[in-house]
Formats: C-alpha cells, structure tokens, sequence
C-alpha cells in the first residue's frame, strides 16, 4: 500500500483550493462537490475521522481525479471501496449540517448515483425515441441482446439430479394416493357411525 499524501488542501465554499484553479468536471456530481464545499464551509467535517476529511476534501478540490486516483488519499485500493467512503462521509457531513444546508440538499439527492442522473425530460425522451425509430440494431446491440436471451436459459440438470426429482415425485405420489384411499375409507365409515349412534 502507497503512502499517503501528506498535503490536505483547504475547501473554501467557492469551488476553489488554496492550490489555485477551478473545480473541473469529474465522477463526482457537481452537487455533491457543492455540498461538501458547503458543509466543510459550515465546520461540519469537525467530528470526521481523518482519513475521510482528507478524502472529502481531495474529492471537492480535486474533482478531475477518477475515484481509483482518490483511493490512494484514502489508503484504500478500489474505486468501489472509494465510492462506500465518500457516500459515508457525506452521510456524516449532511448530519452534521444545520438545518438550511440539509434543506437545500436533501439525502436522497446526495445518495443518488451519478449514472441514474436526474431523469429526461418527456420532450428529451420524445426526441431520443424518434432519432432511434427506423434504425437498424448495431452488432453490439444485437450481441448484447443475445446474451440476455442467452442468459435467461436454464442450465441442463445432471443425471443425479435428475433421479433425487423423479424420486420426488414418486414420493409425491404415494404420498397423494394413500391420503385419496384414508379418504375413501373415512368416507366409507362416516354412515356407519352415524347409524350407529342412533
């Protein structure tokens, strides 16, 4: 494991770091950059362990980085893992944020997932489904659209199975036509017991 960076950039509320320059586009939503800015702003991050300030603090300062290139300012390896630390450090952010700021960024807007987004709008949609319409299928669709169908076929039984099945069943069988001739006898008895009880 790499040594983590000793540097700890400062979040001002403006998108900027004490190092110069812009927020750039990156991974991480643009909300979610303001907000930690914010709550930073806000003193927030005081009950933060270190490893997730300094990992909150890069992920809004440095916005350009992928989540692979933060893991090391985390000491951890992954994107995956990344992505878990910085969606609970926001989580702790947002807790500890006054009311207005928890207002404004609601929680489930801060656990939304970039790839989900915010949905189209039905005008977008009409547009996107009338540039499609009449275009054939490319061979990356058609392939991807094989392996669902692929994907969906049951896997063959083995033999062993096959036979714990069919002795199942069999069971099963048995088990059904010994309940029909018990009800067949207890049908048989029930106008001899009610004679017999007159």
């Amino acid at each position: 494991m790499g040594s983590r960076p000793k540097e700890q950039p400062t979040v001002s509320s403006h998108g900027l770091s004490e190092q110069g320059g812009a927020a750039k586009p990156s991974r991480i939503p643009d909300y979610k950059i303001a907000f930690i800015q914010l709550s930073f702003a806000a003193s927030a991050d005081e009950s933060l362990d270190e490893r997730l300030r300094l990992l909150l603090a890069h992920a809004a300062t440095k916005p350009h980085l992928t989540l692979e290139e933060l893991a090391p300012f985390a000491g951890v390896r992954t994107g995956e893992r990344i992505n878990q630390l910085l969606n609970t450090g926001v989580q702790l952010l947002w807790q500890n944020d006054p009311p207005e700021l928890q207002q404004r960024y609601p929680l489930e807007l801060l656990r939304r997932h970039r790839s989900k987004g915010v949905a189209f709008s039905a005008e977008h949609r009409a547009k996107a489904i009338e540039a499609r319409r009449g275009k054939p299928l490319t061979s990356k669709q058609l392939a991807h659209l094989s392996g669902l169908h692929e994907s969906r076929k049951g896997k063959p039984h083995s033999s062993e199975t096959r036979t714990r099945m069919r002795e199942a069943q069999q069971k099963r069988r048995e088990h059904e036509k010994q309940q029909q001739a018990e009800q067949v006898i207890f049908d048989a008895k029930s106008p001899i017991m009610e004679n017999g009880r007159r």
